[in-house]
């Protein structure tokens, strides 16, 4: 019997190779991408027109800081009720549907701030010079926007 089961060809090995590929080009489509989007928008936008959406895309990742605690939070929290033979009336649903809340929570929060104090932060982060020429508080308001979707 032993000599049977270690003769058998192992059939994962075209699936692994698979994943393998697959991570490859996942891990470099977005740096190609990238470069191929900051090429465009360096040649297509003005010097200060650029300033602004480098300015609006860090805004933008700071309103993200908070989804990736979230998900280790939710994942730590799955992975306990699955390893428990009696959750006591916790579900995984119930937890994935609090999280999900919680995201939403924080990021309405973040746009009804930026949508209050419109004004003041475009002065703060653009500056008085940029803001007052330009409708810096859209943007700005965007940027804080887009990640809230995602």
């Amino acid at each position: 019997m032993m000599g049977q089961a270690q003769a058998r060809p192992v059939v994962r090995e075209p699936v692994a190779a698979m994943r393998a590929v697959w991570s490859a080009l996942d891990a470099a489509a977005t740096p190609l991408s990238t470069l191929a989007t900051l090429a465009a928008l360096v040649r297509t936008l003005s010097p200060s027109d650029y300033g602004i959406l480098v300015i609006a895309l860090a805004a933008s990742g700071l309103s993200m800081a908070v989804n990736p605690a979230i998900a280790a939070t939710t994942t730590k929290f799955v992975s306990e009720l699955s390893g428990q033979r009696h959750p006591g009336g916790r579900t995984v649903a119930g937890v994935i549907t609090v999280s999900l809340m919680a995201v939403v929570v924080i990021d309405l929060v973040l746009l009804l701030a930026t949508a209050v104090f419109n004004e003041p932060l475009s002065l703060w982060v653009f500056g008085a010079a940029v803001a007052r020429t330009r409708h810096l508080g859209q943007v700005l308001l965007l940027a804080v926007f887009a990640p809230g979707p995602q």
